[in-house]
């Protein structure tokens, strides 16, 4: 297959806020091509190690890399979303270097929740198995790096994110949208990422909005075990394209169920990390409304 052009569009993160959802939308508007491989990591340059390594597959030579947007030559955006280009410190200086023009497209989730969705993530894809507030806490303690932690708290510190790009591109690049908005607002939000664009707003009405990757829990245990497997979790990818392999995960693998009971607040340190960090959100920004409540002291 040729290499294709180099990507203008980037849904940036964060993990866990609605970046596939988006996507998917993204990708039913005629003028926008998204990769089939929603998380190729190239700008991060990540790179997993131990049980993250089945889990999280990266594309670090340019010619693969371009290769994901050969049958995009024709559109006017050709979008991948790598949630994380929004935590590395480093993407950002690079997408702006290589494609200064380029939209960005965050999409922010309220931080005690992302992290919730986070650690039930990682126990449903069978790398993690500690009850939260350790892992948590052991793993905020490890101060790792992506595919090598779990960063659980790391991905929530959306401020200082953001200021990674607003030095990287002109502010006009960059819309940041919420999570909350996605979920309750869907068409209004969409015909405001197609005006950031400068895109026709129509297909906003009809396009299809189910929900991506929601909540779902294996359908049994030997679905959780295969996950967990690194064999089974390369011949899956070597031997299945990624539009099928949605598919099947959607409809064979796992099941839509209500979310697992897990506590209300995490350690407190992670209160007062987020709570200082939405404080200094950058200038022009300002979290959602409906997470105010983290900017108060959390009780004793």
């Amino acid at each position: 297959m040729d290499v294709g052009p180099w990507p203008n569009l980037f849904i940036i993160g964060a993990a866990k806020s609605g970046t596939t959802s988006l996507s998917y939308y993204l990708s039913q508007h005629p003028d926008v091509f998204m990769a089939a491989m929603k998380e190729p990591h190239f700008f991060s340059r990540v790179r997993p190690e131990g049980k993250f390594a089945h889990a999280m597959p990266v594309i670090s030579d340019q010619a693969d890399y371009l290769r994901l947007f050969a049958e995009g030559t024709g559109f006017r955006y050709r979008g991948e979303a790598s949630t994380s280009y929004l935590w590395s410190p480093e993407a950002a200086g690079r997408i702006a270097e290589c494609v200064p023009e380029a939209r960005i497209i965050a999409i922010l989730r309220e931080p005690i929740e992302r992290l919730h969705s986070h650690y039930l993530n990682d126990m449903r894809e069978g790398i993690e198995d500690r009850p939260i507030d350790r892992a948590i806490e052991e793993d905020f303690r490890a101060q790792g790096r992506w595919g090598v932690t779990h960063l659980y708290v790391e991905c929530g510190f959306y401020s200082r994110q953001l200021e990674r790009y607003l030095a990287a591109f002109p502010r006009h690049q960059l819309l940041v949208l919420f999570l909350d908005d996605l979920r309750d607002r869907v068409r209004p939000t969409l015909r405001r990422v197609f005006a950031f664009l400068d895109l026709d707003l129509a297909p906003a009405d009809t396009i299809d909005t189910t929900p991506k990757n929601t909540y779902a829990a294996p359908r049994n245990g030997l679905v959780r075990r295969l996950r967990a497997s690194p064999l089974a979790r390369g011949l899956y990818r070597g031997l299945i394209p990624p539009g099928p392999r949605m598919t099947i995960r959607e409809r064979l693998m796992f099941r839509r169920a209500e979310k697992p009971s897990i506590p209300a607040r995490p350690p407190g340190f992670v209160h007062e990390l987020y709570r200082e960090e939405l404080a200094r959100f950058p200038q022009g920004f300002a979290p959602h409304p409906h997470w105010l409540n983290l900017l108060e002291p959390q009780s004793a």
